[in-house]
């Protein structure tokens, strides 16, 4: 099972997840899909915590092995949330008997041999689909400038306040 994990070190199983970019290869947002009983198994509010900016600031993508794969920066603007009911996650595969190969008197393969495999039952299950904007300069300039402005008046208050 990958995992997802979150600034704040919450653990997330996630099913599939792309990154999109613009022309000019910037990326623009990431697009996590979830499947509902990894979300359900592990008691997580998903929507509650892709909402958080802070929780969203670094994503860690491990895959079943706990090796890190991934890591994705600034995706921390929740733009959509997606259901999809009973959506066929695996198809159903028969059985397949064995069958050793058959050969003539002179040792030539007339049929070959068949692996035999058993039977994969279908898998269904509901996805939930989560679209994460990343924040572009822009906005990040303007969050260093509010946070610039707030310090500089703290300072200024507290050097007219003494």
């Amino acid at each position: 099972m990958q995992n997802i994990l979150t600034k704040k070190e919450k653990e997330i199983p996630f099913y599939n997840i792309r990154k999109t970019v613009d022309s000019s290869k910037q990326p623009i947002a990431i697009i996590v899909t979830f499947r509902g009983s990894e979300l359900e198994s592990n008691e997580i509010l998903l929507e509650e915590v892709m909402q958080d900016p802070e929780e969203t600031q670094e994503l860690k993508i491990y895959n079943e092995a706990g090796i890190l794969m991934n890591t994705y920066y600034g995706y921390t603007k929740l733009d959509e949330v997606s259901y999809k009911y009973d959506c066929l996650i695996s198809p159903y595969v028969p059985a397949i008997e064995a069958v050793e190969e058959v050969v003539d008197e002179e040792g030539n393969i007339i049929t070959p041999a068949i692996a035999g495999s058993e039977e994969i039952p279908e898998v269904r299950d509901k996805l939930v689909t989560i679209t994460l904007l990343k924040k572009d300069d822009l906005e990040c300039k303007i969050e260093n400038t509010n946070e610039t402005v707030n310090a500089m008046a703290v300072a200024m208050a507290k050097m007219i306040g003494e």
